[in-house]
């Protein structure tokens, strides 16, 4: 979901898609979507009967990605490569997707409760400056311990997952119009727009105005 949302009716559930929700569908699922009063936009990759065919990884189980997941930067790319297409897009297409089956299917480990605590932690307080040392402390384990075992569970440092954090808040941000760069960055807890912009461009190909434009565009 680029921006607004929708909501999503399947047998039996019910769930709310906001900007930066990942939802995958197998193949035969019946659902139907009624879009908030605000209407939306979405970025659909369908994927054809002969390419699953040849498809020999696990498929994801039916669902939606959070947008702290790893999935998210993938897409991302993927949405950038259509929008500006040459003529390597076709490989670069199908080893996105590839990519992107294989992040989404991945099983999330189980956490411990330091690791699950220090999650949280950064979910709070993302938008601060913050160190290891405090979370360790609050989590009441050793900060390397707290390193290595978020590492090994969550498969990201705790940084760069608190920076995905900022990313996926600054592009809810974004979806909404009316709000400037400069603020979004502030708000998102990056030190400044130049800082929010090289972040930004390094995760997903564009710069937060050329997203802006291509989700907000007629």
């Amino acid at each position: 979901v680029l921006r607004g949302g929708y909501r999503e009716h399947l047998t039996g559930d019910t769930r709310l898609c906001a900007p930066c929700t990942a939802v995958f569908h197998p193949p035969g699922e019946v659902h139907s979507d009624a879009f908030l009063d605000a209407g939306g936009r979405v970025f659909n990759a369908e994927i054809g009967d002969a390419w699953l065919a040849r498809w020999t990884g696990d498929l994801p189980r039916p669902g939606t990605a959070s947008p702290d997941s790893p999935l998210l930067p993938v897409l991302q790319s993927l949405y950038r490569e259509l929008r500006w297409p040459d003529d390597l897009s076709p490989l670069t297409v199908e080893s996105l997707m590839a990519a992107a089956l294989t992040a989404a299917a991945q099983t999330p480990k189980s956490l411990s409760g330091p690791v699950r605590r220090a999650r949280q932690i950064l979910q709070e307080r993302f938008r601060e400056p913050i160190l290891l040392g405090e979370v360790a402390s609050e989590v009441g384990v050793d900060p390397a311990h707290l390193a290595r075992a978020f590492k090994e569970s969550c498969g990201t440092t705790m940084g760069d997952y608190t920076r995905r954090l900022r990313l996926a808040f600054a592009l809810r941000r974004i979806a909404e119009e009316g709000s400037s760069l400069a603020g979004i960055a502030h708000e998102a807890g990056f030190a400044d727009q130049s800082h929010f912009s090289r972040i930004f461009k390094r995760q997903t190909g564009m710069t937060p105005a050329a997203y802006r434009r291509a989700i907000h565009r007629p």
